[in-house]
């Protein structure tokens, strides 16, 4: 499995997050995933894409993103 590297400032970032929703560092990776691109314009991240064969498993794809968060909620 991929592991980021992160920043120190972005290490530092995500575990205040995981701490303040009670779980680690994946899933408060994951947590971002599921809700950053309700605040980006999904288009512009799909038009730079370089991967089309996962559309149905991206948050950025307005349908899989409304049925993902309906699934978390």
């Amino acid at each position: 499995m991929y592991g980021p590297n992160l920043s120190e400032f972005g290490s530092v970032s995500v575990r205040r997050l995981a701490w303040a929703i009670g779980t680690n560092m994946a899933e408060a990776i994951d947590f971002m995933a599921l809700y950053l691109p309700q605040k980006m314009d999904m288009s512009f991240v799909c038009s730079h894409c370089k991967d089309k064969s996962k559309c149905g498993a991206c948050g950025f794809l307005k349908t899989t993103n409304s049925a993902l968060i309906t699934t978390v909620k």
